[in-house]
């Protein structure tokens, strides 16, 4: 495929997420068959020790850009330090046909400015932290994606530590713990992502993406995520946020209709989704938006082929700490009910036990429902709750 009329451009725009942009300066490129190499300079600015590097792209003269670009390499997502740095973008494997004028923007996002970063709440181990049980098997078609997104306003200007989602770090390490020890997954194909920013969820979903697309039907595969979720508010779409991501930004988070459509594109034997998040606005400790009036109900998402999901709470209730254990209310049980029947329960009475437990409890301790819901792809409408975890 032929390349030609390349031209480069930078723009410095004005972004909702902070007051300011990351100065960039030194813009040079270079072709090199399908692959292109960007070159640029960052400029230090007073009390930001890092910043969010982005690529978008216009097909169209300029008149209109298109991204975060996906198939990028190099100085891009977060980049620590100052001075000259380099993106590799492989431009077919972007987009099929490029012909005309390309031109580029490089969006560079300031992080941490005026503040350190946030150390982890303190935690106490919890009954679900030891003595996690070993079931000595391991298949290898069984591929996880881990994410704990507990600290936001270290990557976000205008937020404080209150929006921070308590425990979800411990989740995330504890369910990796318990997927490899119990549920037989191979330590090498569970990706753990602490913290995680949008380039690095987009491209962790690819990847599961590319593993369920080579496994020809036999991938069987986990996905768990403690963090935030949003709605958005006019169509009442459900995302899960990035740590660098502001609800004022939802077209760089992850609209779970997005992530289920990736999911389910080519055949898996089994796909299990376990979100410890609430979609309303309401969060474990102060929803990125909770100075909204009101709640928003959000619109569930019809979920194709064979993908079952756990959710901590429905509708506009909030998915709540459990303090005492150091962990999310919805995950201790879930780890709970792993170490208890060692991975050997259909998901059935998994989801009868969840909803009772975490039901139960939420009312004692935070005087507010909490009910787990479950949402399952149309094949296995008729069959889910007799599967089992091993």
């Amino acid at each position: 495929m032929r390349f030609f009329g390349l031209i480069l451009f930078s723009l410095l725009l004005n972004l909702p997420m902070l007051s300011y942009t990351q100065k960039v300066s030194d813009v040079d490129f270079e072709q090199k068959d399908k692959i292109i190499e960007i070159n640029y300079k960052l400029i230090p600015i007073p009390n930001a020790s890092g910043c969010f590097v982005e690529l978008l792209v216009s097909l169209d003269g300029g008149k209109t850009f298109s991204g975060p670009l996906q198939k990028v390499s190099g100085d891009v997502g977060y980049v620590a330090s100052i001075g000259v740095k380099r993106i590799i973008w492989n431009v077919v494997d972007e987009y099929k046909k490029v012909r005309g004028n390309v031109m580029f923007q490089i969006v560079a996002k300031p992080l941490f400015t005026g503040k350190e970063r946030k150390a982890p709440i303190k935690r106490d181990i919890s009954d679900v932290d030891i003595d996690i049980p070993k079931n000595n098997i391991e298949t290898s078609y069984r591929f996880a994606l881990v994410v704990g997104n507990e600290d936001y306003s270290s990557y976000q200007e205008d937020l404080d530590g209150e929006v921070n989602v308590d425990y979800a770090e411990n989740d995330a390490l504890i369910f990796k713990e318990y997927l490899t020890k119990t549920l037989g997954v191979p330590e090498q194909n569970v990706e753990l992502l602490i913290n995680a920013k949008s380039i690095e969820l987009n491209r962790a979903i690819d990847k599961i993406n590319s593993l369920i697309k080579v496994t020809n039907g036999k991938a069987e595969v986990f996905i768990y995520y403690a963090g935030h979720g949003l709605p958005d508010n006019v169509n009442k779409d459900t995302y899960i946020i990035p740590v660098d991501v502001s609800s004022k930004d939802l077209k760089y988070a992850i609209k779970l209709k997005d992530m289920y459509s990736k999911l389910s594109e080519y055949p898996a034997k089994l796909v299990t989704v376990f979100l410890d998040a609430c979609f309303s606005g309401g969060a474990r400790n102060q929803g990125l938006i909770a100075a909204r009036a009101v709640r928003i109900a959000p619109k569930e998402d019809v979920v194709k082929g064979n993908i079952v999901v756990f959710s901590a709470s429905s509708g506009i209730q909030s998915s709540f700490p459990y303090k005492e254990k150091s962990h999310g209310m919805f995950t201790y049980y879930v780890l709970k009910k792993l170490k208890e029947s060692q991975g050997n329960i259909s998901y059935g009475n998994f989801y009868d036990y969840l909803k009772e437990q975490v039901g139960v409890q939420s009312i004692i301790i935070n005087d507010k429902e909490q009910t787990p819901h479950i949402n399952v792809g149309f094949p296995l409408r008729e069959r889910w709750s007799n599967i089992t975890f091993n």
